[in-house]
C-alpha cells in the first residue's frame, strides 16, 4: 500500500467512524439526515481512491475510468445532500430551490456518465498508470469534469459562504471551533476543485501528462485535509459534548474512590449510614454519569452522618488545637480544617475501639453549601486521614495528653 493508500484509508475510515457514531441523526431533524447523509457518502466515496478498490470497480465494470466516475457521482449526491442542508439552515427551503438542486444533481450526473457509456476509453495513457483518476484529450473527459467540478464548486462555495456567514454571529464554544474547521475545509476543498479545474484544461490543450507529477500529490494532500477538516467540524459540538461528560465522569469517578476509604472506614464503626451492602457500593462507583452524580451525593451524606456519629467521641478542644498546629505548619486554612477534621476522627476511633461513652451535643460537621464544595472539603479529609503526617502526629500527641490528664 502507498503513501496515498494509507492516507486515503485512514480518511475513508475516519469518516466511516463518524457515520457510525453519529447515526442516531437519522431520527433528528431534517437538516440533521443530510449532514450525516453527506458524511456517509463521502465515507462511500473515498475508498474509490485507493489503487487496489480502484481497479477492483474498473475490472468489474469493464470500463475504463468507470471507477472515477462512481466515485465522483458519489460526491455530487453528497453535495445535493450539502446543497439541502444549507438551504434548510438558511431558512429557505422553498419548492423552487429544491427543484433546482436535485434536477441540477440529475443533468450533472447524467452528463458525468452518458459519455463514458455511449463511447468507452479504449485506453489509459501511459501517464495515469497506477493512478486512481482518469483524464484525456477528448470531449469525453472535458464534459464530464466539466459537470463534476461546476457541482462541486456550487455546493462546497455554498457551505464555505454559510459558515462564514454564521462565524459572524457564533459565540465562542464548540460550536463556533466547528464551524471554523468546516469552513477551513470547505476553503481547502474550493482550492483542490480549482487545481482540477487547471488539471483538466492541461489536459485538454495537450500538456496533461506533464501535471501528473504535481496533480496527484496535491490531490491525495489537499483531499485529504479537506474531508478531515469538514468530519471533525461536523462532529465536533457532538465530540466536544461528550468529552465534557467522560472528564465530567472520570473526575466523579476519582472524587469516590478518594472518599471510598473514609467511606469504609466510617461505615465500619457506624453501619446505619447506608443501606446497601459494601459490594454493591463498590460497583456503583464506575456507574453511568447521571447514576454516579446521584451516588455522589449519596457517598457525601453518608461521611457526614459518619462524621458527625464518630464526633461525639473526640474533645472539641482537640480538633481546635490540631487546627492551629496545622496553620502553624503552613496549612491554609482549609486543609487545616480538613486536617483537624481527620484527626479527630482517628481521636474518636481510638476512643470507640476504646469503649468510652460518646459525649452530648457533639459539635455540628464543618462543612459547605454546594455539593462541589462540600465534596472538595470531604475529599481534603480523606486525603489528609490517609496521607497527612501530621494526622497520626497530633493525634498521638492529643491521645496522650488525654492519658496524662486523666491520670
Amino acid at each position: 500500500m502507498t503513501i496515498a493508500d494509507a492516507l486515503f484509508a485512514a480518511t475513508g475510515a475516519g469518516l466511516s467512524a463518524i457515520v457510525v457514531w453519529r447515526r442516531d441523526m437519522m431520527v433528528h431533524r431534517h437538516r440533521d439526515r443530510s449532514l450525516w447523509l453527506a458524511l456517509a457518502l463521502l465515507a462511500v466515496a473515498v475508498p474509490l481512491y485507493i489503487g487496489p478498490i480502484y481497479r477492483a470497480v474498473e475490472g468489474a465494470v469493464g470500463i475504463i475510468g468507470s471507477a472515477a466516475v462512481l466515485r465522483h457521482g458519489i460526491a455530487v449526491l453528497a453535495a445535493l445532500a450539502v446543497l439541502v442542508l444549507v438551504s434548510g439552515l438558511s431558512g429557505v427551503p422553498t419548492s423552487r430551490r429544491r427543484t433546482a438542486e436535485v434536477g441540477l444533481c440529475i443533468l450533472a450526473l447524467t452528463v458525468m456518465t452518458v459519455p463514458f457509456v455511449v463511447a468507452p476509453p479504449a485506453g489509459v495513457g501511459a501517464a495515469l498508470v497506477g493512478r486512481t483518476e482518469y483524464y484525456d484529450a477528448t470531449w469525453r473527459s472535458g464534459v464530464h469534469w466539466a459537470a463534476y467540478l461546476a457541482y462541486m464548486a456550487w455546493a462546497v462555495g455554498g457551505a464555505a459562504v454559510f459558515c462564514h456567514r454564521l462565524l459572524v454571529h457564533a459565540a465562542p464554544g464548540p460550536v463556533r471551533s466547528g464551524l471554523i474547521l468546516v469552513r477551513a475545509g470547505t476553503g481547502t476543498g474550493l482550492i483542490y476543485l480549482f487545481l482540477k479545474a487547471c488539471v483538466v484544461v492541461a489536459w485538454i490543450t495537450g500538456f496533461g501528462p506533464s501535471t501528473v507529477a504535481f496533480d496527484y500529490p496535491a490531490e491525495v494532500a489537499l483531499l485529504s485535509v479537506a474531508l478531515s477538516l469538514i468530519a471533525v467540524g461536523s462532529a465536533y459540538e457532538a465530540v466536544a459534548r461528550q468529552a465534557r461528560r467522560a472528564l465530567t465522569w472520570a473526575r466523579l469517578v476519582r472524587t469516590l474512590w478518594t472518599l471510598y476509604p473514609l467511606w469504609q472506614i466510617l461505615q465500619t464503626n457506624a453501619p446505619h449510614i447506608t443501606r446497601l451492602p459494601p459490594e454493591e457500593i463498590r460497583r456503583l462507583d464506575l456507574a453511568p454519569l447521571d447514576t454516579l452524580s446521584i451516588h455522589l451525593v449519596d457517598r457525601a451524606v453518608e461521611i457526614r452522618d459518619g462524621l458527625l456519629d464518630l464526633r461525639a467521641y473526640a474533645p472539641a478542644a482537640a480538633r481546635d488545637r490540631a487546627e492551629r498546629a496545622a496553620v502553624t505548619a503552613g496549612e491554609d486554612e482549609r486543609s487545616a480544617t480538613a486536617i483537624a477534621e481527620a484527626v479527630g476522627l482517628a481521636i474518636a476511633l481510638h476512643a470507640k475501639a476504646a469503649g468510652d461513652a460518646p459525649r452530648p451535643d457533639p459539635a455540628p460537621v464543618p462543612g459547605d453549601t454546594s455539593l462541589l464544595d462540600e465534596t472538595e472539603w470531604l475529599e481534603r479529609v480523606a486525603i489528609a486521614y490517609q496521607r497527612s503526617p501530621l494526622v497520626p502526629l497530633l493525634a498521638g500527641l492529643a491521645l496522650a495528653s488525654q492519658e496524662s490528664t486523666s491520670t
